[in-house]
């Protein structure tokens, strides 16, 4: 089992996420449990999929439910991000595909009033034939918002998204230009639209 990160919940409870390789029927699943504040197992949820799964990040929403990203293998571009919203209990309300030509990695995940955003490294609609940026906005319901694709000249990874103070969102990572051996940090700035800032 690997677990990526834990969230506290509104009722003072706490929810692990991750992979495992001994549950599930598969060899890689995507794993959650929710532990309460003594640190009592409450319930575990394994991800079945055929090419197996892994839950990258996880956010609460104000309702006291979690939105989950998932990278999911096996598909024909050889993997996608997906968008679920789980209760309390552990049962999946709904699931999003977020899927394009290429290939889409889910990297980071806010949930701000009432809409979520997703941002993932993407190859569907490079220029270049490398890794972009995606970003996916939905709401609390799973209905697609806007999606917006952001390229830059060379391979950008994607890390972190955030809520900027003067409104809309900051998204910064790495660039490596031609394949070289080093990295550049670039940061990027966008509207609430996902209309490009600088």
């Amino acid at each position: 089992e690997h677990v990526n990160g834990l969230i506290q919940q509104t009722d003072q409870s706490y929810l692990a996420f991750g992979m495992s390789t001994s549950l599930g029927q598969n060899g890689i699943n995507g794993l959650i449990f929710k532990i309460d504040g003594m640190g009592e197992l409450l319930w575990t949820k394994v991800l079945d999929h055929a090419g197996g799964t892994e839950v990258m990040e996880a956010q609460p929403t104000p309702d006291g439910d979690v939105i989950i990203a998932v990278l999911a293998s096996g598909s024909a571009n050889g993997y996608d991000s997906i968008i679920a919203k789980m209760n309390a209990e552990g049962e999946i309300l709904w699931a999003k595909t977020i899927s394009g030509p290429g290939a889409e990695n889910p990297v980071s995940l806010l949930v701000s009033n009432n809409e979520i955003v997703l941002l993932s490294g993407s190859s569907s609609f490079s220029l270049d034939g490398d890794q972009g940026t995606l970003l996916t906005k939905l709401d609390l319901d799973g209905n697609l918002i806007w999606m917006k694709f952001f390229d830059l000249p060379g391979y950008e990874k994607p890390l972190k998204l955030i809520e900027h103070p003067s409104g809309g969102y900051a998204v910064w990572g790495h660039l490596n230009h031609l394949n070289s051996a080093s990295y550049d940090a670039w940061m990027m700035r966008i509207t609430d639209d996902g209309d490009f800032v600088f």
